[in-house]
């Protein structure tokens, strides 16, 4: 199960000048590598890919949320954000139904943190999420791993109870006490996450600290509806088998110039005969 902005982003940082006629492509082609690498790793074509929605539910509660993302951004910068955000649409619309994966999900005002959650929650299989999002963590139930490509590692309920202390359910709470700097909830100010998680396992000397959180159920309260996941209003997800087209596959490298994108290896991938993941190369013209 893929944070698919996760991976987008990555692949917009590495392969960002990438275009075929003048028409960036860098975000789509770095996507698609990925997603076949991470198949062959896993040894799965089962690949549920979740989506962020352009607007959030959550800014409504919190007018704060997630303010500060982009506000320092050069005009270049903001072109180039854009031009992501074009290929996102591109790959959630167009490409990857054409391809055939059936499950591409995205929900007005709920984000692909919320849809994963939906998903695990079903008790449908054992699921590996694929994010470097660590809210995620309140999502490791037995069935669940996270698995963080940046860094290699894999999350578990057992790894993160060894780590914490706390069971993962517990980690909603820990981001409403500390607070979460990349979506701008503050939290209770001057306690952290350490503080936090030290706090619910009953392990917070007595002291300000203590105190502040004593005294701020309430602001805990409202804010670990920001944290929690998934979202109330997060709807039913429907998972269905996908139908891989080759034929799909060939036209769009034809299309967006992906002259040198490994059919076999998709051809093998498709039927479920899983490789070792390598780096893949494309012929693409730069933009000057």
């Amino acid at each position: 199960m893929l944070d698919c902005n996760y991976l987008g982003h990555q692949a917009r940082y590495s392969l960002r000048d990438l275009s075929h006629e003048e028409i960036p492509t860098g975000v789509i082609f770095g996507f698609l590598s990925r997603v076949i690498s991470l198949g062959n790793l896993f040894k799965t074509n089962e690949i549920l890919f979740c989506w962020d929605s352009k607007h959030s539910h959550r800014k409504k509660i919190f007018p704060g949320y997630k303010s500060k993302r982009g506000k320092d951004r050069t005009p270049a910068e903001q072109r180039e954000f854009q031009s992501a955000m074009d290929q996102f649409k591109e790959l959630r619309l167009r490409i990857l139904p054409r391809i055939g994966f059936r499950n591409v999900f995205v929900q007005a005002g709920i984000e692909a943190d919320d849809l994963i959650a939906k998903i695990c929650m079903s008790g449908l299989s054992d699921f590996i999420v694929i994010s470097a999002d660590h809210d995620l963590y309140q999502l490791l139930y037995p069935n669940v791993r996270i698995f963080n490509p940046s860094s290699k590692k894999m999350m578990t309920h057992s790894r993160f109870r060894d780590e914490y202390g706390l069971d993962p359910a517990h980690w909603s709470r820990v981001k409403a006490i500390g607070g979460c700097t990349s979506d701008s909830i503050p939290g209770v100010q001057g306690v952290g996450e350490k503080g936090a998680v030290d706090y619910l396992r009953g392990k917070l000397k007595p002291g300000k600290k203590r105190d502040k959180i004593l005294s701020s159920q309430d602001l805990i309260d409202a804010t670990e509806r920001l944290t929690k996941l998934p979202f109330l209003k997060t709807k039913e997800i429907v998972v269905r088998r996908d139908s891989f087209d080759l034929v799909a596959l060939d036209s769009i490298c034809s299309e967006l110039g992906f002259e040198s994108l490994d059919l076999g290896a998709w051809e093998h991938f498709f039927r479920s005969e899983f490789e070792e993941p390598k780096e893949r190369t494309v012929k693409v013209r730069r933009r000057m």
